[in-house]
C-alpha cells in the first residue's frame, strides 16, 4: 500500500469517509483510533469538531 501525505483537506462523513482535496473526493478507510490520532494531531478539541 502506498502511503500519501495530504495537507489543507476537509474531511466528510456520510456513512463512509471522504477526503475532499484539491477539488478530488478519495474515500479512505479510518478506523476510530486513526480518526482521533489525526483529531489530536492537528491540536483540533472535541468542541470545535463540527456536524452538518
Amino acid at each position: 500500500m502506498e502511503e500519501i501525505v495530504l495537507t489543507d483537506f476537509s474531511l466528510y462523513y456520510d456513512g463512509m469517509y471522504f477526503i475532499l482535496w484539491k477539488e478530488k473526493r478519495l474515500r479512505v478507510y479510518l478506523p476510530l483510533d486513526m480518526l482521533l490520532q489525526m483529531i489530536e494531531a492537528e491540536g483540533i478539541s472535541k468542541d470545535e469538531i463540527t456536524c452538518s
